[in-house]
C-alpha cells in the first residue's frame, strides 16, 4: 500500500484554517497496475474507499488495456487515516530523528579519524617491533646450552662414581644415552616383568643425602639394539656443594653408554606454564586480528626462546632445526596448493550445491552428510588433507 499511495501522491497543500482537506494527486496508469496487483482483502480496506471509487469510475480498469489512451483522476480525502494531517508532525520528527543520528562526517572529521587510526597503527606496530627485537635480543645476548658428554661403561659388580659441582643448584638434569628399553614400553610392563628385568641404577649422593634410585630397564638383546636416551632429574635438600654420581648394573655384561647432566634444569610444571602463556598469547594475537597470523607466529616463537635463554635452557641451531616437522609442513604447502587450483575450477562449489540439492536445504541432515564424506575421506587420507579438503566445500 506505501508504494500504492507514494506513486500516485505529490506535495499535499494543506489548508491552515482547518487541516481537513488534502489535495491529492493523480489516479495514473502506473497506480492502476499496482492496484490490481493487490490482494482483495487490500482492496477491501475503508483507508482505500477513494481509489476503489475512482477505479470503478474508469470502467474496472479498462484504461489498462489501451495503451495509448492515459486516464487520470484526481480526488480529495476527509479524515482518511492514512493522509490524517495530524500525523504528519509525528511522521516528520521520526524522520529528522532518522537524519539526526545518521551523522554526517563532515572531511575534517574523516581526515582527523584516519590520522587517529594511522597513529594507533603505528603505536601498536612499535610496540610490537620493540617487544620483537628486545625477545631477540635477549635470545642472542645468552650463551647456547652446553652439555657435556662422557661415553662410560659399567662393570658388573662395581660402582662408579662421577663427581658433580651443585655449588649454585639444587637439582641436576642427567641424560643416559644407551641400550635401553624406552619408556612407554617400560610402563606397559606387569610387574613380575620389571623386576626380572636387568637393570642399570643411578643415584645421587652427598655427605648428608642419598636421593632415591633412578631404575632403568636394559634392552634384553644388547648387540643389536636401537640407541634410546633416558632423562631424569635428581634434586637434594642440602647445600652441599659437590655430591656424586653413582651407578651400577644387574646385569652379568657390561653395559656401555654415554652420559651428560645440565645443572639447574627447567622443571616440567613450570615449563607447562610457560608454554600455556605463550599459547593463549598467540590465539590472542590471531583471534583479535591485532597483527598479521604470520607476525603473530614470528612474535611468540621468538618470545619462546628467549624464555628458554633466560632460564638457561638456550637451544643450539640444529635444536631449532630438529624442532620443525619438515615432513608435515610440505604436506601442508602442497594440500593448499592443490586446493588453491582446484577452488579456481569450481569443484568445492559444485560440491557444496550438490550437497545442498541432496539434504534439500535441511541444516541438519546437511551435516550428517558432510560428516558422512568427512569420514570416508579419512579412511583413505590423513587428517590434514581431509581437512584442507572439506573446509571450502563446508565453507561453501
Amino acid at each position: 500500500m506505501e508504494e500504492l499511495w507514494r506513486r500516485f501522491r505529490k506535495p499535499r497543500e494543506i489548508d491552515k484554517s482547518t487541516y481537513s482537506l488534502v489535495s491529492c494527486g493523480e489516479l495514473t496508469q502506473d497506480t492502476l497496475q499496482v492496484w490490481n496487483g493487490l490482494p482483495e482483502e487490500i482492496k477491501k480496506d475503508p483507508s482505500l474507499e477513494q481509489i476503489r471509487q475512482k477505479y470503478e469510475e474508469l470502467g474496472n480498469g479498462d484504461i489498462l488495456k489501451n495503451q495509448e489512451i492515459e486516464k487520470t483522476a484526481k480526488f480529495t480525502t476527509n479524515s482518511d487515516p492514512i493522509l490524517d494531517v495530524s500525523k504528519e508532525p509525528a511522521q516528520e520528527e521520526f524522520h529528522h530523528e532518522d537524519h539526526e543520528n545518521d551523522v554526517h562526517i563532515s572531511p575534517e572529521d574523516r581526515r582527523k579519524q584516519a590520522q587517529k587510526n594511522r597513529r594507533k597503527h603505528y603505536i601498536k606496530m612499535s610496540l610490537l617491533l620493540g617487544c620483537w627485537v628486545f625477545f631477540t635480543a635477549v635470545f642472542l645476548t645468552h650463551d647456547e646450552k652446553h652439555e657435556k658428554f662422557l661415553t662410560t661403561a659399567v662393570i658388573p659388580g662395581e660402582i662408579n662414581n662421577y663427581t658433580i659441582n651443585m655449588t649454585d643448584t639444587d637439582a641436576v638434569l642427567i641424560k643416559l644415552t644407551g641400550p635401553f628399553t624406552s619408556e612407554q614400553a617400560e610402563i606397559k610392563m606387569n610387574s613380575t616383568v620389571y623386576d626380572k628385568a636387568d637393570k642399570l641404577i643411578a643415584w645421587l649422593e652427598n655427605e648428608h643425602e642419598i636421593t632415591p634410585q633412578w631404575k632403568i630397564i636394559l634392552h634384553h638383546d644388547k648387540s643389536n639394539y636401537n640407541r634410546e636416551t633416558r632423562m631424569h632429574i635428581f634434586r637434594v635438600n642440602t647445600t652441599i656443594p659437590t655430591s656424586y654420581l653413582r651407578l651400577n648394573t644387574t646385569t652379568s655384561s657390561v653395559v656401555a653408554f654415554t652420559m651428560s647432566f645440565t645443572l639447574r634444569p627447567l622443571d616440567v610444571s613450570t615449563g607447562v606454564v610457560y608454554a600455556l602463556l605463550l599459547l593463549c598469547g598467540l590465539y590472542v594475537l590471531i583471534i583479535f586480528e591485532i597483527i598479521n597470523r604470520t607476525m603473530a607466529a614470528l612474535l611468540i616463537s621468538t618470545t619462546s626462546l628467549a624464555a628458554l635463554s633466560l632460564v638457561g635452557e638456550r637451544p643450539t641451531l640444529p635444536d631449532i632445526i630438529s624442532w620443525l616437522d619438515v615432513e608435515t609442513l610440505l604436506l601442508l604447502f602442497s594440500m593448499m596448493i592443490l586446493v588453491a587450483i582446484m577452488a579456481e575450477t569450481g569443484v568445492f562449489d559444485y560440491l557444496a550445491v550438490f550437497a545442498f540439492e541432496i539434504t534439500k536445504g535441511k541444516l541438519w541432515p546437511l551435516i550428517y552428510l558432510l560428516c558422512i564424506i568427512t569420514a570416508v575421506m579419512s579412511t583413505f587420507l590423513d587428517n590434514v588433507t581431509t581437512v584442507l579438503l572439506m573446509s571450502p566445500v563446508t565453507i561453501r
